[in-house]
């Protein structure tokens, strides 16, 4: 698949938060989370509205009604929403209770991931840049420009 402009590689500094019922327990581990936008591949999207999935657990209620002001539907949840639980314990090899705990149906906790510091944003150069940066090769035999 060719990615363009649309898709992003985040990572770093990301803070790791998991409440606890007496205070919190935050480990600083680094995170790289890898987006992909295709909207124009009819095999797998229903229009040309990127869906959004949260890797676990589910925004609060106010951030919900936020991002999905003006869309028509209800948010979605975690990425296992989308799964069976016969399928999750499967997969997972945990029990069916575990998996309805992985699918998060009624949690309320919010988000478990928040970056602090810094956001660094990675993108593969557009198709554009690609084909100048091609014909450049050609033009100059492979050889660097000085």
């Amino acid at each position: 698949m060719l990615l363009g402009e649309e898709s992003e590689v985040e990572a770093r500094n990301i803070e790791k938060e998991k409440s606890r019922s007496e205070g919190r327990l935050i480990r600083n581990e680094e995170l790289v989370l890898v987006v992909f936008h295709d909207n124009g591949n009819n095999a797998n999207q229903l229009d040309q509205n990127p869906r959004s999935f949260f890797l676990a657990r589910n925004p609060t209620r106010g951030q919900q009604q936020e991002q999905h002001i003006g869309q028509g539907r209800p948010h979605v949840g975690n990425v296992f929403r989308g799964f069976g639980i016969e399928t999750i314990a499967e997969v997972f090899k945990v029990s069916e209770e575990t998996a309805r705990k992985l699918q998060g149906k009624n949690d309320e906790r919010g988000h478990i991931v928040t970056g602090d510091e810094g956001l660094q944003v990675i993108r593969p150069p557009s198709e554009y840049s690609r084909r100048e940066r091609e014909e450049e090769e050609r033009y100059y035999g492979g050889l660097e420009r000085v």
